[in-house]
């Protein structure tokens, strides 16, 4: 059975070659060499032609051996075998999400956000990508307001999970916070410091609240009272620690 099996796969590689060897032995000697020739060329480049489309490797082998790369922690083999499946089918999702997790280990957020956009292309209901897409722009770029809309495609194609509202939940909160924060942080202050010869005027400037993080400007410049004193500035950048309760 099996070498029936490899026959029937194989019948035009087979027939294109017997075929060839059928032309040599009994096309008519009044044709000239050279065209028996090309058409015994002909059989035979169908017949290599049929033989590497029946043998080549199937989309499923090829995924399975990107999975075993990617299993085996060897992320470069994988993302190698995972581009030879799709070369196969330009729409294998499984393919797609291990070359996406793959890039996603070698911290290449960029390829991994752009295969996962192309499984949602493929099917716009597969959540896995909306999840692990929402996971990068979350853990590894920290840009929650993309990370909040693929997480908010994931709860409603399954808002029963709790995964996705926490995460919602948790955005919502911090932009609350950062609302809050900006109001009572952002501003412009002016005041004194130093007696007599070493009076400044002073200026501090806090431009902006993000992410925990608070940029300024701090100022000095002369006093009236103190004239021909230096003048500067810093920039800064610190981190709040403490919650404002």
């Amino acid at each position: 059975m099996k070498i029936l099996a490899i026959l029937l796969n194989n019948i035009l590689t087979i027939a294109s070659s017997l075929v060839g060897v059928a032309a040599w032995i009994f096309l008519p000697e009044k044709l000239t060499k050279h065209a028996r020739t090309s058409i015994v060329l002909l059989c035979f480049g169908i017949a290599i032609v049929a033989y590497y489309y029946n043998n080549r490797p199937s989309y499923e082998s090829v995924t399975e051996d990107a999975k075993i790369e990617f299993d085996g922690n060897d992320n470069i083999k994988a993302i190698k075998e995972a581009t030879k499946a799709l070369h196969l089918n330009s729409n294998g999702i499984e393919a797609y999400l291990i070359r996406a997790r793959a890039h996603t280990r070698n911290g290449d957020f960029e390829n991994a956000l752009s295969d996962y956009q192309s499984i949602k292309r493929i099917d716009a209901n597969y959540i896995v990508a909306y999840k692990e897409s929402g996971d990068i722009y979350y853990f590894n770029l920290s840009d929650y307001d993309k990370a909040y809309e693929e997480y908010k495609s994931a709860y409603k194609l399954y808002p029963n999970d709790n995964y996705y509202v926490s995460k919602l939940r948790e955005i919502e909160d911090s932009r609350r916070k950062e609302q809050l924060y900006t109001e009572i942080l952002v501003g412009e202050w002016d005041g004194v410091y130093g007696e007599n010869s070493n009076k400044h005027r002073l200026n501090l400037i806090i431009e902006g609240y993000d992410n925990n993080t608070i940029t300024a400007v701090f100022k000095f410049s002369e006093h009236e009272d103190n004239p021909g004193q230096e003048s500067g500035s810093y920039k800064m950048r610190g981190e709040l620690t403490e919650n404002l309760d």
